[in-house]
Formats: structure tokens, C-alpha cells, sequence
């Protein structure tokens, strides 16, 4: 029944109208697409984590939270000591990263803007895991005035 249907649009002429109109519903959909993803409201947050002596440390896991929200995301440290989180929607979060044999290590107030590739590294100190260090994450303010380098 389908080839018979195949064929009577072929005989038709109507398979070409109805080809261009898929095309062309396609080409605007994906029109549609690229736009919504050109608006995006999000950044990544990512970074290394070392160790006092300057190694890198995998397996570490890295909480990320909204500190409005309190949505949670969880990655793990690889083999080079790097973690990742892509798409975070712009907000306050905080960072923890821990494992066993270190200190814990918490990062405050990390502020992501739009588009923002934000870079925390750690760095982690040898004691037990129910010790912990806090830090408040510096801002890095952006010179809006003058586009030159160095001024």
C-alpha cells in the first residue's frame, strides 16, 4: 500500500510540493533551534583539583549547589584532576570538593553569569574528611570602559 502511495504522488507531481514543504518545515524548525540555543542563560563551572604538593587528584567529588535553590549537582574528578559542570543556569552556588584522606574544602558565593566558562581549582590538604576549609570565591571585575590590555 505504500509504494502504491509512493507512486500515485511520483505520477502526481504532488511528492516534489510535499518534499519542499518537509524541507522547508525542517529548515525552520531548525532556524527555531539555533536561536533558542544562541539565547542560552546558562555557563559551565569547572577546574583542577591539586593536591598541597601540587599533584593532581582524581576521584574527588565535586558538589555543586544553588545557595537559592538548593539544587544539587554531583561530578567526580578524573584522571587529571579536572571536573566539569556544563549548562549551570546563572545564579550564587557553592563548591565542595572532598575525599577521603583530605580536608574538605568549601567555596562560598561563586557567582556565574551568562555564558561565564567559571574556573575554581582546589587545592586539598591532608587530614580527615570531617575537617573542612572555607573560602569565599573572589569576583574578577571586567574593565568595561577601556577594551585595551593592560589599562
Amino acid at each position: 500500500m505504500r509504494r502504491r502511495f509512493v507512486q500515485f504522488l511520483a505520477d502526481s507531481g504532488h511528492g516534489l510540493e510535499i518534499s519542499s514543504r518537509l524541507l522547508s518545515g525542517c529548515l525552520v524548525l531548525l532556524f527555531i533551534g539555533s536561536v533558542g540555543l544562541a539565547q542560552k542563560s546558562t555557563g559551565d563551572i569547572l577546574g583542577t583539583v591539586t593536591d598541597a604538593s601540587g599533584s593532581v587528584v582524581p576521584g574527588v567529588k565535586i558538589t555543586l549547589t544553588n545557595e537559592e535553590t538548593q539544587d544539587k549537582r554531583d561530578t567526580t574528578t578524573n584522571a587529571v584532576g579536572e571536573y566539569r559542570f556544563p549548562f549551570v543556569p546563572i545564579g550564587t552556588y557553592s563548591l565542595k570538593a572532598e575525599r577521603e584522606g583530605f580536608k574538605a574544602v568549601i567555596v562560598n558565593q561563586l557567582i556565574l553569569h551568562v555564558n561565564d566558562f567559571r574556573r575554581q581549582d582546589f587545592t586539598l590538604q591532608v587530614g580527615e574528611a570531617s575537617q573542612s576549609v572555607a573560602v569565599t570565591a573572589t569576583v574578577e571585575s571586567v574593565n568595561a570602559e577601556n577594551p585595551t590590555l593592560g589599562g
